[in-house]
C-alpha cells in the first residue's frame, strides 16, 4: 500500500459483540495466577496445563473498549495502564509495556476471539493448530500456549517455544 493511498477498513458483522483476548502468564509452570478467563455472555476458558493467567488484554473489534486487567487472586481488577493498539484491515497489533506487568524474564500466552452475541456466540481463532475446534464453547478448554522467553534467540514460531 502506497503513502497517500487510504486504508481499507474491512467491515466485519458483529464488531460490538467480537473480543480479542491476550492472557498473559507472568511465571509459568507456577501455582500462581487464574486457571480460568472471565465469562463473556455464557462463554470462558480454562486455561492448559503449566499456564496460569496474571493478567490479560481485551480489545473490542468495534475499538470501543482495550484495558488490561490483572487477577487479584479472586477475581479480574482493570489496571490503570491501556495498552495500545494498531488496526489496520483484518489485522490488529496489541502492545503492553513490560513494566506494566513486571520485568520477568519469561512469560506465557494464549490467544484467541469469541463473538458473545446472544443466539449466535462463539470462540475461534485460537493459537496454534488443534488447541480447540472453532464453535460455541461453554467452558472452552484450551490445549496449548505460547511461551516466551526473552534471553532466547529462538523465533517465536519454533516448535520448542508451544508450551506445555
Amino acid at each position: 500500500m502506497g503513502r497517500d493511498e487510504p486504508v481499507r477498513r474491512v467491515q466485519t458483522a458483529d464488531t460490538a459483540t467480537k473480543w480479542l483476548f491476550v492472557y498473559i502468564d507472568v511465571d509459568p509452570g507456577t501455582p500462581n495466577g487464574a486457571l480460568a478467563s472471565e465469562t463473556y455472555n455464557t462463554q470462558g476458558a480454562m486455561f492448559p496445563t503449566g499456564f496460569r493467567a496474571d493478567y490479560y488484554v481485551r480489545w473490542k473489534c468495534d475499538r470501543t473498549l482495550l484495558s488490561l486487567k490483572k487477577f487479584n487472586g479472586a477475581t479480574w481488577a482493570d489496571e490503570s495502564t491501556v495498552p495500545e493498539a494498531a488496526n489496520i484491515a483484518s489485522y490488529v497489533e496489541l502492545a503492553v509495556p513490560r513494566a506494566a506487568i513486571g520485568t520477568t524474564a519469561k512469560l506465557g500466552i494464549v490467544t484467541w476471539m469469541i463473538n458473545e452475541k446472544q443466539n449466535a456466540e462463539g470462540t475461534y481463532a485460537g493459537m496454534y493448530p488443534g488447541n480447540f475446534t472453532d464453535g460455541y464453547h461453554a467452558s472452552l478448554q484450551l490445549t496449548k500456549f505460547l511461551k516466551v522467553d526473552f534471553a532466547s534467540n529462538k523465533d517465536p514460531n519454533d516448535p520448542a517455544n508451544q508450551g506445555p
